[in-house]
């Protein structure tokens, strides 16, 4: 889905509008499979080992009481779009700012965690357009198709979104791996390996 220009890749795919919905048959699969769940004790004296047979019944029977209908049409009040980069489909959310000299922010979420995790913060940030990725292999973006993930092949990515197919001319990184703090080692990981221009801290649209 791109072409070539010299030793530029140029994204020549729209993003596609994209909504999430899981197929009735697999939720009543999930279901199914969790009620014939067999917990067993715990081990005689065994010593603490952070997993108990309580907390995994908890867990078994959270899973099977959550509502992902309601999970889903929350997500879906999102917007949301898929886009082909190089050999990858990139899913991300896009939420502009009312104002339209906003500068732009990057919002990459950690592993095990998906884009869903960053919703509430970039909520915070209307005088910002956030778009919050799902990193590829992760949630409802493709992994690559050849080569493995690291850094700068993300960068690469993340960086051809915002320029390429967002048209924004700079914007700003930053990685949440939990709800309540920023995680420096990964925010400074990306950002080693971040292109230059999209370090700045002033955006405006094309």
């Amino acid at each position: 889905m791109s072409s070539a220009v010299g030793n530029v890749a140029r994204v020549t795919a729209q993003p596609a509008p994209f909504r999430i919905r899981v197929d009735d048959a697999v939720l009543a699969d999930l279901h199914e499979r969790l009620d014939r769940t067999r917990l067993l004790p715990d081990s005689p004296r065994k010593p603490w080992s952070g997993m108990s047979a309580a907390y995994l019944s908890a867990l078994v029977q959270s899973w099977r009481t959550f509502d992902w209908r309601a999970r889903e049409a929350w997500l879906n009040t999102h917007p949301q779009f898929v886009v082909a980069i190089g050999d990858a489909d990139i899913h991300f959310a896009h939420l502009p700012s009312s104002r339209a000299d906003a500068p732009a922010l990057l919002v990459m979420h950690g592993w095990p965690h998906t884009f869903a995790l960053q919703l509430d913060f970039a909520k915070l940030l209307p005088d910002f357009h956030v778009v919050v990725p799902s990193i590829p292999g992760f949630a409802f973006s493709s992994p690559y198709r050849d080569g493995t993930i690291d850094e700068r092949r993300l960068a690469s990515t993340m960086h051809r979104l915002m320029t390429e197919v967002l048209g924004y001319r700079s914007y700003s990184p930053t990685a949440r791996t939990s709800r309540r703090t920023s995680t420096t080692s990964s925010r400074r990981g990306i950002l080693r390996s971040w292109p230059v221009s999209s370090r700045r801290t002033r955006t405006s649209r094309r």
